[in-house]
């Protein structure tokens, strides 16, 4: 008799495979090891996927991070996830990208979603957005040079909105809520050229804005401008060499209340 954990995830691909375009070929009758483990990697991927909810507005969870993230012509939205107790919203928009203080408007996008990847495409600017364990990636894709002189920095500049307050740490800006819990983390700026040399680049937070300068007088286009948003909260480090740390690890229940099991972790 096949384990029920087996007979599970052979519904579970027949069920993607009819959403599939062509259609996958059927479960084989006697799954392997490897295949069961193809099964159950699709699976966690689909979780990130991004649905449509009615013609403008697109959606998806991300478990690994405790964020529900909305998509739209005009940016980004993250909330907690469903079953949280915790109540705050960050909105993110593209603005201007230019040189310096010489910035120009964008436009309005053309969006478009596959899988847990959003594209908001304006000519030969891309703002682009993965949904996976890691966070939410976002990215700027610029295929032209902009205008202006060579030593004066590129600038993509964001309007930030919603309930939390910005503040600075190192590598990047936390967004806490009300209670001062950090629940929002943009951070791990890099940016390439068509290269793959990695250009100088700086992120500063203001008023409302975040601002991403390049220095791009040796780059060769196009370029990519790549941060990523995520929450603190996952997120911890050993404090010395040989501490062992990790060593003992147990669940402590839904400490902070937002839905999800936290874990202690130790060291001897």
């Amino acid at each position: 008799m096949r384990p029920v954990s087996q007979t599970l995830l052979v519904a579970a691909l027949t069920a993607l495979s009819a959403q599939a375009s062509p259609p996958a070929p059927p479960p084989p009758a006697d799954p392997t090891p490897d295949w069961l483990d193809a099964v159950q990697d699709e699976i966690r991927r689909a979780e990130y996927d991004v649905t449509s909810v009615g013609e403008a507005d697109h959606r998806a969870t991300n478990r690994a991070q405790g964020f529900e993230v909305g998509f739209s012509a005009e940016g980004l939205r993250i909330a907690p996830a469903p079953g949280s107790t915790r109540d705050f919203e960050w909105r993110l928009a593209l603005r201007r990208v230019g040189r310096g203080d010489a910035l120009v408007p964008v436009s309005s996008p053309e969006l478009a979603v596959e899988g847990n990847r959003v594209e908001l495409r304006r000519g030969d600017v891309v703002e682009w957005y993965v949904n996976d364990a890691r966070g939410v990636e976002q990215g700027f894709d610029l295929a032209e040079r902009p205008a202006g002189a060579a030593d004066v920095r590129v600038v993509v500049d964001l309007a930030v909105s919603g309930s939390l307050d910005p503040r600075a740490y190192p590598g990047g800006i936390e967004y806490a809520d009300a209670d001062g819990a950090a629940v929002v983390r943009y951070e791990k700026l890099i940016v390439l050229d068509a290269t793959g040399r990695e250009l100088p680049s700086t992120m500063t937070s203001g008023a409302g804005s975040i601002r991403l300068e390049v220095d791009d007088r040796e780059a060769r286009y196009p370029i990519v401008i790549d941060p990523l948003i995520d929450n603190p909260a996952w997120e911890v480090e050993g404090g010395s060499a040989n501490g062992q740390f990790g060593f003992s690890v147990a669940t402590a229940g839904d400490l902070d209340a937002d839905g999800y099991s936290d874990v202690i972790v130790g060291a001897p």
